[in-house]
């Protein structure tokens, strides 16, 4: 079976500034996340997209595994739902790879998971 691990991590948080880059336990929140993900053999790939040059440059660097996606600034705004990234992602990797079976979303700000 065919699983594809989708991180959104869109940059420009109203809230919390560069919250994905903020330190939980001398760790990056989003590392939290992606480490957890680098243990992890059930998926096909794993995709982080983002609009963040960044995020884009750690996965680069520390990730190899994973499939750093630039997201277009249209998909990057508040009002876009993530199922719309979601969506995205998946016509992408369909058009690039080929079909999965099921895809899998993390959210790097749940940082505690198993």
């Amino acid at each position: 079976m065919k699983i594809l691990a989708i991180v959104i991590a869109r940059k420009g948080s109203k809230r919390l500034k560069n919250k994905h880059h903020l330190l939980l336990n001398k760790k990056k929140i989003i590392c939290h996340t992606l480490d957890l993900l680098k243990t992890l053999k059930k998926f096909k790939d794993i995709i982080v997209t983002t609009n963040d040059k960044k995020i884009i440059k750690l996965v680069v660097k520390n990730y190899s595994r994973f499939i750093p996606l630039q997201r277009p600034e249209k998909l990057s705004t508040d009002a876009v739902k993530p199922y719309q990234v979601i969506r995205y992602v998946y016509k992408w990797y369909k058009k690039k790879v080929g079909d999965v079976d099921g895809i899998f979303v993390f959210q790097p700000t749940l940082p505690y998971r198993t």
